[in-house]
């Protein structure tokens, strides 16, 4: 969860549209979405992207183009980014 500063949402979804297909192109990146959430009038993008294994999100988070794309949107947060590792369970189609 990205929690943004206002106005910049407009800003984090262009900078998500440009490395978008090079992220979702990373070795094991299965999908990759973005969301948005709004609560009490302060807006907030969270990211899902489902990977083949954790080494291949590491290699990800290890990247230059995850490097060069945290360092272009953490300014616009207004707040810490938190993110979650998650494993599934169970796919019901």
């Amino acid at each position: 969860m990205m929690p943004l500063l206002s106005g910049n949402e407009p800003l984090f979804l262009d900078i998500f549209e440009k490395a978008k297909a090079a992220i979702r192109a990373q070795e094991g990146c299965l999908a990759l979405e973005v969301l948005r959430s709004e609560q009490d009038g302060m807006v907030s993008v969270w990211t899902i992207s489902s990977w083949t294994s954790e080494s291949a999100l590491e290699g990800y988070r290890k990247s230059d183009l995850f490097k060069i794309t945290w360092a272009a949107v953490k300014p616009l947060f207004s707040g810490k980014a938190t993110a979650w590792t998650l494993t599934s369970i169970e796919q019901v189609p």
